[in-house]
């Protein structure tokens, strides 16, 4: 059972990830829900997804909008290993925050068996904008950007994977520079700017 992509669950048929992870076209896609074992070999739930609903405004070539929903079949049982996220109305500019994830440990390396989860801070548009707005990809009022220490921070195959602030979820995972882990901002799509897009496609 292979990993491409992560996401957050915020009903009980959808899933929230990052629409530049739907690059497999008419491929069958699966959801694995309720374990923190990457293969699904130790428990979990697999769904199937039924239908892929791209933001109609994102751009692969700079990234802006990359967010998107996941419709999966059957719906979703909720237990102590599986619940929704809140999504965040408001936008955050700073604080503590987390991520998780099964992305690569280092660039090009392996990916972990265990789902990994660190503390990292969000920082504001304008600092973020320092260091990356000379990137082909937008930062914007629609992402939100995170701040860590060398070696640390979201790599290839988190994509997709939630950033939560004040327990809802804030931010989806965009992209980060290349290589990763190198202390530069990593960004997020900021779900607050989307809200109005969720719920009049997540039903």
């Amino acid at each position: 059972m292979g990993h491409f992509c992560g996401g957050t669950i915020i009903n009980n048929c959808y899933i929230l990830s990052a629409a530049h992870c739907d690059v497999d076209g008419d491929r069958s896609k699966f959801v694995v829900l309720g374990t923190i074992y990457r293969t699904g070999e130790h428990g979990g739930v697999t769904h199937d997804v039924t239908r892929v609903i791209n933001h109609p405004n994102y751009n692969p070539e700079t990234s802006e909008n990359d967010i998107n929903l996941l419709r999966v079949s059957p719906y979703i049982t909720y237990n102590a290993a599986v619940q929704p996220m809140p999504i965040a109305a408001h936008a955050a500019q700073s604080g503590d925050a987390v991520v998780s994830g099964w992305g690569h440990l280092e660039y090009e390396g392996e990916f972990p068996e265990i789902l990994q989860f660190f503390n990292t801070q969000i920082i504001s548009d304008e600092e973020c904008y320092e260091e990356l707005g000379g990137s082909r990809f937008i930062v914007s009022n629609l992402t939100i950007c995170i701040r860590n220490p060398e070696g640390q921070g979201i790599c290839q195959g988190d994509s997709g994977g939630p950033l939560v602030h004040n327990g809802g979820l804030h931010g989806v995972a965009s992209w980060v520079v290349t290589p990763c882990g190198t202390a530069a901002p990593d960004v997020y799509a900021r779900v607050s700017a989307y809200v109005s897009w969720i719920l009049a496609n997540a039903v």
